[in-house]
């Protein structure tokens, strides 16, 4: 009772300033605004896509270190190749020491290079690709060209048939 006389004394008061009353009961209902229910759905979803792009995140940032790994591995065989190439006929190539002129197949050694493709020993910490070079000369059936072939693969400690990735060139060698 005191609840309804305060109520239409309020109401009154704002009358007198202009304002007017709160509506009261199904008025109310009537007012926009988002339910419980569906606040807790939005987060809900919210959080289920966030999950989502959160684990796709390590895939993307493995996807991203292979990419570069091959990279990487990919300008150290075009070096080889390349050093190859400028080898004058006759003498070792100037950056690997490599003879690119063999009068049989040949295969070198397990060679081990850092990411800027410098010679280095197995021991060595910076070793990170293992290089083999294979030089198959032309024969005297008619094959005009030598074949190069160069597999680096990574990581070095790897043995050559379980690498984690390996890129391999293979091309032609005129003289």
């Amino acid at each position: 009772m005191l609840s309804i006389l305060m109520y239409q004394t309020m109401s009154m008061l704002l009358k007198c300033r202009g304002w007017r009353p709160l509506p009261r009961g199904r008025a109310l209902e009537k007012q926009g605004g988002f339910s419980l229910i569906e606040v807790a759905i939005s987060i809900a979803l919210l959080a289920f896509c966030l999950m989502t792009l959160a684990a796709l995140l390590p895939v993307g940032v493995n996807t991203a270190r292979a990419a570069s790994e091959e990279m990487l591995a990919s300008n150290i065989a075009a070096s080889v190749l390349a050093d190859l190439r400028a080898a004058p006929l006759g003498q070792a190539s100037a950056q690997y020491g490599l003879m690119p002129d063999q009068t049989s197949p040949w295969s070198s050694e397990p060679l081990f290079v850092t990411e800027h493709g410098e010679l280095v020993p197995q021991t060595d910490a910076r070793a990170r690709y293992r290089m083999m070079v294979s030089i198959f000369p032309p024969t005297e059936d008619g094959q005009a060209a030598a074949i190069v072939g160069v597999r680096v693969s990574w990581p070095t400690e790897a043995a050559p048939g379980t690498a984690l990735g390996a890129v391999e060139f293979v091309t032609g060698l005129y003289r």
